[in-house]
């Protein structure tokens, strides 16, 4: 499934993934920069890392959601913006 998601800044930000299946197998989500180009790299998380921290570019991202069909799974994720990166990039 894609969705678009907008990044108001370039930043340092927080990415979780979290469903209602604790025990099935995990579940992720990919960021790709929107355009020819793209601005910045794609970022990859799933459940079963907890977080990740990553520097998203400004401008509209395509979101997809990735799981098994195994069994019904509900599954959310959240951007935490943590400001600007520090000298050495994180």
């Amino acid at each position: 499934v894609l969705y678009t998601v907008v990044i108001p800044e370039t930043d340092l930000y927080e990415i979780k993934v979290v469903t209602d299946r604790a025990d099935g197998p995990p579940v992720a989500i990919t960021l790709v920069p929107c355009g020819w180009c793209g601005s910045g790299p794609s970022v990859a998380v799933s459940s079963s890392a907890g977080h990740v921290t990553a520097e998203l570019h400004a401008g509209r991202h395509s979101l997809r959601l990735l799981s098994t069909s195994a069994a019904p799974t509900s599954m959310g994720f959240s951007l935490l913006r943590l400001g600007p990166p520090g000298p050495a990039g994180l």
